[in-house]
């Protein structure tokens, strides 16, 4: 003992006590749990009698308030519909419709013999003032199939409407159950009562009524009934929880209502309704249920756990069935934590050995981490879930302008100035993304940079993101000089042919859409030859763009200029009709002629002729065509002038 002592061994008294605890521990766990299990399934089941209580309630109230609102109609009287007589059944029927939420519901109204007799139709008319009643009983209890009044006088208005042909009233419904048990020999205190269960036929399954009796003047008229189908309930009883070996609502004569994991059916051969006691334990002495649903509550009979809810607003009960051993695996289940804990007492030691190990090793790949970041060229970051920068290496650094003590104020909203979506904004990434971004240096410098960033991840979770940005303002500055040569003239600075061909026809089509006048000038320096052959081409290149500049000093800012030859332009005018453009044309060529070329010690007189087409849907290549020939025509008489082509 003393050799395992000394080896840091613990002595076997200290196995059994901690041996004694962890019983203890399991026992004491164990009746909490069941104690507690028991409550929530009491909760459980109590709450499931609850809403079957509230729908029983619902049907109650909406059940007494039609039965007031028959005894009592409303003031005035209702003029009878026409009716239909049906000899094929002996009947008749109406076609009554009622206002319902603006649309026009048809209701079933249908009688016995040729027509209704006298007596009878002041009773339809009161029937049908409580029709809208009865379709607003329809849309509170969506769980009910018939809404309707059966009256002594051999009628029938009921809700929904039905085919008379197919249903309609018979004097057999005047010895239902739920008409029957209503009269007053047999209901003389002229309750609502609640029928057994029944097969409907219709084929909905199951369904139970629930009916009132009306009085008019002391005197027994009839019954209004809902009928209430069991497939709702069914639903409601799917809650109780894990292995349950049956939940069942019962009515006072113990018949099953509605059974967990079952449709409410039609019985098979019309035969009778299933009975609770065919659904108990075979080893359940009849005598043994019999007092356990009358006693309520929890029953425990043999290695059986019975649960019986008395419900308040119909004479029927929930009742829940259990096993004890499934009552006790279902505990055991809720104490794995308690077990698991104690194995896990024993891996403490060796999960934080394991864990210093860790963390030495993240240590060694954290500091290889940081020194490869400063070999990088890229500006290289992290930042935690808020944004807030927690490293940046020293590309980073002198690029931006901060020290390393402005990191722990530093955020990355301080650092882009475009921010997209908030799904995808730095700071909160949920992938890895890519995107282009505007950074902000500490002196207000922008640049553009594309940013490469994913999220940090610690045991599934995202708790910040690292990223790069690479700086891409020369391949910003590249592109911007491409785009600037392909589509402007590098002499002198206005739109290319082609740049000139795709906005004139863009322009051209949006004056087209809204009805605007729209025309073209065609410019031709006169004499450019001579100029070139006489100075040089240096005055030639500045003759080209001396007359640039004269012509953006005339032209409009929405006017489009183009060179679209060697000393040719063209010009389109958005919203200028013919005489607008000529009166631009002619100043334009005053201006040029007033204007000679400044070149070394002499001025070189410059002039041009132009055409000028109004667009009038022939198109552009056409309208220049056009303005070709007017230019022509201009060429021919003399030159330094303006020919409109008309």
């Amino acid at each position: 003992m003393k050799q395992q002592e000394s080896r840091g061994g613990i002595p076997w008294p200290a196995y059994l006590l901690l041996a004694a605890i962890a019983v203890l521990v399991v026992a004491v766990a164990l009746r909490l749990h069941a104690r507690q299990l028991e409550q929530e399934q009491a909760m459980r089941w109590s709450r499931i009698a609850s809403d079957v209580d509230r729908i029983l309630s619902g049907v109650n109230q909406h059940l007494g308030l039609l039965g007031t609102a028959l005894e009592h109609p409303p003031a005035g009287s209702t003029a009878l519909p026409p009716l239909q007589r049906h000899p094929a059944w002996g009947g008749w029927s109406a076609d009554v419709r009622i206002e319902d939420q603006g649309r026009s519901v048809p209701l079933h109204l249908s009688g016995a013999g040729p027509a209704p007799p006298p007596a009878a139709r002041e009773e339809i008319a009161a029937a049908l003032q409580v029709a809208p009643l009865m379709l607003a009983t329809r849309h509170d209890l969506p769980e009910t199939t018939w809404i309707y009044y059966l009256s002594a006088q051999r009628f029938l208005l009921a809700v929904p409407w039905v085919d008379p042909l197919t249903y309609h009233y018979r004097d057999t419904l005047l010895q239902k159950p739920f008409y029957r048990q209503l009269e007053p020999r047999n209901n003389p205190t002229l309750a609502a009562r609640w029928t057994e269960p029944y097969a409907d036929e219709f084929g909905q399954g199951l369904m139970v009524t629930a009916a009132r009796p009306v009085t008019w003047d002391g005197r027994f008229r009839g019954v209004v009934a809902i009928d209430l189908t069991l497939q709702q309930l069914n639903r409601l009883l799917g809650d109780v929880g894990p292995l349950v070996r049956g939940a069942y609502l019962i009515d006072g004569q113990q018949n099953i209502l509605a059974e967990r994991d079952r449709q409410a059916q039609k019985p098979p051969d019309n035969g009778p309704v299933p009975n609770i006691r065919d659904r108990l334990p075979e080893d359940l002495t009849p005598e043994q249920a019999r007092q356990a649903l009358a006693a309520g509550g929890l029953q425990h009979l043999g290695h059986y756990r019975l649960q019986v809810f008395p419900l308040k607003q119909a004479p029927w009960k929930l009742v829940v069935c259990q096993t004890d051993g499934a009552f006790w695996w279902l505990v055991l289940q809720r104490m794995r934590g308690e077990l698991v804990i104690l194995v896990l007492i024993a891996l403490v030691i060796l999960m934080l050995e394991r864990n210093r190990r860790m963390q030495a090793r993240l240590a060694v790949m954290e500091d290889r981490f940081r020194q490869t970041t400063e070999l990088l060229p890229e500006i290289v970051y992290e930042a935690d879930a808020d944004g807030n920068v927690t490293f940046l290496n020293q590309v980073g650094l002198q690029r931006l302008g901060y020290l390393p003590e402005d990191l722990p104020r530093l955020n990355l909203r301080d650092l882009f100035v475009f921010q997209p979506p908030e799904s995808n904004r730095p700071g909160n990434p949920t992938a890895r993304m890519e995107m282009e971004y505007r950074v902000r240096t500490r002196d207000g410098e922008q640049f553009p940079a594309l940013l490469r960033a994913s999220p940090i991840r610690e045991h599934g979770q995202i708790v910040g993101e690292r990223g790069i940005l690479i700086d891409i303002s020369e391949l910003r500055r590249y592109q911007q000089e491409l785009e600037t040569l392909a589509t402007t003239d590098t002499l002198t600075g206005c739109y290319n042919r082609r740049m000139f061909m795709e906005l004139a026809e863009t322009e051209y089509k949006r004056c087209r859409r809204r009805r605007r006048k729209c025309s073209v000038l065609l410019l031709d320096l006169d004499h450019f030859k001579h100029i070139n052959d006489s100075w040089g081409h240096t005055a030639g290149d500045e003759a080209l763009r001396h007359f640039v500049r004269l012509l953006q000093g005339v032209l409009r800012d929405t006017d489009i200029l183009g060179r679209i030859g060697g000393e040719e332009f063209a010009v389109l005018l958005p919203d200028a009709s013919l005489e607008q453009a000529e009166e631009i044309a002619e100043r334009i060529r005053e201006r040029v002629e007033s204007e000679p070329l400044p070149h070394g010690r002499v001025r070189i007189p410059v002039t041009v002729s132009i055409g000028v087409v109004e667009l009038d849907g022939e198109g552009l290549d056409t309208a220049l065509r056009m303005a070709d020939r007017a230019l022509y025509t201009a060429k021919e008489e003399g030159r330094n002038r303006v020919v409109s082509w008309m």
